[in-house]
């Protein structure tokens, strides 16, 4: 009797996950149609016509940010045209990998369908992700190199094979050269070698050196243009803050917008979880 309702409780949990997954899938792919139709109904905003002349003049550099976003407009247009859609045809398509790339972490993490598809409905369900998306900036490489990047590192952790830190340093020279905020994946990597003590290992070793030589090599023509260029994108980013503007009402303000882009129950899912990690 026993046996029966372990098997009955198993199936029963099968079922929910191959719902689950269904639901993932199905609503990955209404996404991307939906996105795609905006896209090519949309006209260009100010900024992606702003990134649209820089694709066409490639430099190294720019007065904003680094040039990756240049180079996906560039192939964009090479592949599909210069329409809007165009435009944002391969930054589309790169982030709609995405929800596949989220799906196995998930699954590495947590041998688990259930988690898997849930992770994916959690991407999906994020503001950011449903209207940012359809749009090329800056942001859509960052968040491809960074997830490439947090796959890394999962792989690192489950497996120990050292070719995975030099994938990670490969993704973050990547992810430097979409834009600078990508300096925050950085921090969060070395926090997680820090506080993991499978992973402590690896913070002074022949790899660790090897991944930062891989992302300082990525991201050196972009610093050597700013250098002919008196440091002009450096300049630019890091002086918008006056030394003497700190508000602490910013930070709240900035916090509200967070949650706001991050969807609220979403946030409140993420705060149980951290909570209920065994600090």
């Amino acid at each position: 009797m026993r046996d029966a309702s372990i098997v009955a409780g198993a199936e029963t949990r099968e079922r929910h996950a191959s719902r689950l997954a269904r639901w993932a899938v199905g609503a990955s792919i209404a996404l991307v149609v939906l996105q795609a139709v905006a896209a090519r109904r949309l006209e260009l905003t100010f900024d992606e016509a702003y990134y649209t002349l820089w694709s066409r003049g490639l430099a190294f550099g720019y007065l904003d940010h680094p040039p990756m976003v240049a180079l996906v407009i560039r192939a964009s247009t090479t592949l599909f045209g210069s329409s809007e859609l165009g435009v944002r045809a391969l930054s589309l398509g790169l982030v709609a990998a995405l929800p596949a790339l989220i799906a196995l972490i998930a699954w590495r993490l947590f041998r688990s369908a259930e988690t898997a598809a849930l992770a994916v409905l959690i991407w999906i369900a994020m503001p950011l992700v449903l209207a940012g998306a359809v749009f090329v900036t800056p942001d859509a490489p960052l968040v491809v190199f960074w997830t490439l990047g947090l796959a890394a590192l999962v792989e690192l952790w489950r497996t120990g094979n050292p070719r995975w830190l030099l994938a990670l340093g490969l993704a973050l020279g990547l992810a430097l050269q979409s834009k600078f905020t990508a300096a925050f994946f950085a921090a969060g990597v070395v926090l997680a070698f820090v506080t993991t003590p499978s992973l402590r290992r690896w913070l002074v070793s022949p790899a660790a050196a090897g991944a930062l030589a891989i992302a300082i090599l990525v991201f050196a023509p972009f610093v050597a243009w700013n250098a002919e260029h008196g440091w002009a994108t450096f300049f630019k980013q890091l002086g918008r803050a006056p030394p003497n503007g700190f508000e602490p009402y910013y930070i709240l303000e900035f916090l509200v917008a967070q949650i706001g882009l991050m969807n609220p129950l979403v946030f409140a899912a993420v705060a149980a979880a951290v909570a209920a990690v065994p600090w």
